[in-house]
């Protein structure tokens, strides 16, 4: 379990960087940092151990179903 932590870790902190490089804005890859944190709680959560595109969408729909979020971070979620 912990190997598999450190990788999912890895792979954010990868992504993050390369968003980053692409000149993503300090705010924008704060979003995308705490969205990821929220996928991750929410696997461990479901016991999902390896991210797909389903538990992906569940995760977009059980989020915005459960809380008020505005248009725009729907938009940022979905992405």
């Amino acid at each position: 379990m912990e190997k598999m932590n450190q990788e999912k870790e890895a792979l954010i902190y990868g992504l993050l960087e390369q968003l980053e490089l692409k000149s993503y804005r300090k705010d924008t890859l704060n979003n995308y940092r705490r969205i990821l944190k929220k996928l991750s709680l929410y696997m461990q959560q479901n016991e999902v151990p390896v991210y797909s595109s389903d538990i992906g969408n569940d995760f977009i729909e059980d989020y915005v179903s459960s809380h008020n979020t505005s248009v725009s971070f729907q938009k940022t979620i979905n992405t």
